[in-house]
């Protein structure tokens, strides 16, 4: 392709950094700096770019990690940030930089996989990929611990999108795309809205009836902005352990880092009896769980009973350590399909979802 350039894996040459925040501005409304000098790009996220003098004409970018699937580790490449400048579109730039990505990595990981606007759903299949559903777990407030057992003392421990703005870029726009992007769960090209998605009744304390009862239920919001609790981030990011064996992601500080910093800012509380971080937000009278992070394996029950919010239903934007049986699932029909690329002998769950904080 004549007068470009293929450059990747540049995050430390600032020129290459500002050309990259410059296409995803104008493609997502979005920039990486922040993240970057925040020390949470780190070298797990690889952006493949055509540069052209001194501006992108397309990205693919892939963030390197590894699946949880039924008590196995699996290395796997993500990809996210698929974007061409509009003056470029039409030419084949980003399918000729997935080529690149599969064939950097077509030997030592076992699963590719990625979140595809759904107008192009026909893209991906050629490159090998298929669809694969998910489903999104519900605790209703019945079938809580807290609902049974935390009146009196502790004993233990959807569809569409419309969840707070921004991604590193799991929206996509391919060649000849209109405008408009991709609505991830998260909304990459919403991240200008972010603050309309928050709740104004959000909790800042746990003194509600769901956990006013138990001794160890203080909760305090993290304040991300500042650098005491920003550290105490990136060392449970570092740090945590999967939430489930049935599916989780691993080695995804990064992308944690990134949501704390530019997208559920507001939404992260330190359980601090419990050691826990867990993420989440209280709207239209139901309890959205983002993530729960811990530095070593937690009591789920113990974590939601701190949590405020008698007779909330709690909806999982993961795959919770909870006993099936007690949990609604239900196919996940958000503004994104889940297609994945895999070895010959990975197996897959027959029921879980992708966290939402390590989608890229």
């Amino acid at each position: 392709m004549k007068g470009r350039k293929l450059i990747k894996g540049y995050m430390d040459k600032k020129d290459n950094r500002t050309a990259l925040n410059k296409l995803a501005g104008r493609v997502f409304g979005l920039s990486f700096e922040e993240w970057y000098q925040a020390g949470g790009w780190d070298g797990r996220y690889v952006p493949y770019s055509y540069l052209e003098g001194n501006r992108l004409a397309a990205n693919v970018s892939v963030s390197r990690l590894e699946l949880v699937m039924n008590g196995k580790r699996h290395k796997a490449v993500q990809i996210g940030t698929v974007m061409t400048a509009p003056e470029c579109r039409g030419q084949g730039l980003a399918a000729a930089l997935m080529r690149e990505v599969l064939a950097d990595y077509e030997t030592e990981c076992d699963v590719f996989y990625l979140f595809a606007n759904r107008n192009v759903l026909e893209f991906y299949p050629r490159f090998g990929f298929r669809p694969m559903e998910q489903r999104q777990f519900r605790l209703p407030a019945d079938r809580t611990a807290a609902s049974r057992d935390y009146a009196s003392g502790p004993s233990g421990a959807g569809e569409g999108s419309g969840l707070p703005a921004g991604s590193p870029g799991s929206a996509d726009r391919l060649d000849g795309e209109p405008p408009g992007g991709m609505k991830t769960e998260c909304g990459a090209c919403l991240i200008s809205s972010r603050a309309a998605a928050r709740s104004p009744a959000e909790p800042t304390s746990g003194t509600s009836p769901r956990s006013a009862a138990p001794a160890f239920s203080r909760v305090r919001k993290l304040d991300l902005r500042s650098p005491a609790d920003w550290t105490l981030l990136r060392a449970f990011a570092r740090e945590r352990v999967p939430n489930s064996e049935r599916f989780d992601t691993s080695g995804t500080s990064g992308l944690l880092m990134f949501y704390g910093l530019l997208v559920l800012t507001d939404h992260f509380y330190f359980l601090e009896d419990l050691d826990v971080i867990v993420v989440y937000e209280q709207r239209e009278g139901v309890t959205h769980l983002y993530d729960i992070v811990a530095r070593a394996p937690y009591d789920t029950e113990e974590v939601l009973a701190c949590i405020p919010g008698a007779g909330m239903d709690i909806v999982f934007h993961f795959t919770p350590n909870l006993e099936p049986g007690r949990l609604i699932a239900e196919p996940f029909h958000g503004t994104e399909v889940l297609f994945v690329r895999t070895r010959q002998g990975v197996e897959w769950p027959e029921s879980f979802k992708h966290p939402m904080t390590s989608q890229a």
